[in-house]
């Protein structure tokens, strides 16, 4: 069941995300280029307009689903169940570290990897 409901966290997670979607022609970002943007917010490496907008691109998304976690959570009994208290950028740190001890994972969509790390950092109790 515990499996189930991830796949349904995950499918509406990127559905919420499809309007994110980049222009024809482009892809969608990957774990590296996601880990690359995170890590600026994590280390605050924001000294250029470039590293800003990277780290905040990776704030928004990591935000975004969190909370559409969480609200799948609340409404079906799903396992995302962040602590009170628990920040954004804790969130962005958690990502970062599912990131650097999964590189076999980088390959994947970008909303897949945000929400597999934070189901993985914040299951529910059974």
């Amino acid at each position: 069941m515990r499996r189930a409901q991830l796949i349904g966290l995950v499918g509406i997670v990127v559905a919420s995300g499809l309007w994110a979607t980049p222009a024809v022609g482009q892809e969608m970002e990957d774990g590296n280029q996601l880990l690359r943007e995170c890590r600026y917010f994590v280390t605050e490496d924001v000294a250029t307009i470039s590293n800003f907008g990277s780290a905040m691109r990776c704030g928004g998304l990591v935000k975004g689903v969190w909370q559409t976690g969480q609200v799948y959570s609340t409404l079906t009994g799903g396992n995302l169940c962040t602590p009170d208290g628990a920040t954004t950028s804790q969130m962005i740190r958690v990502v970062v570290k599912f990131l650097e001890e999964n590189p076999e994972r980088l390959h994947r969509p970008e909303v897949f990897l945000v929400t597999m790390a934070l189901a993985d950092a914040f299951p529910c109790s059974p």
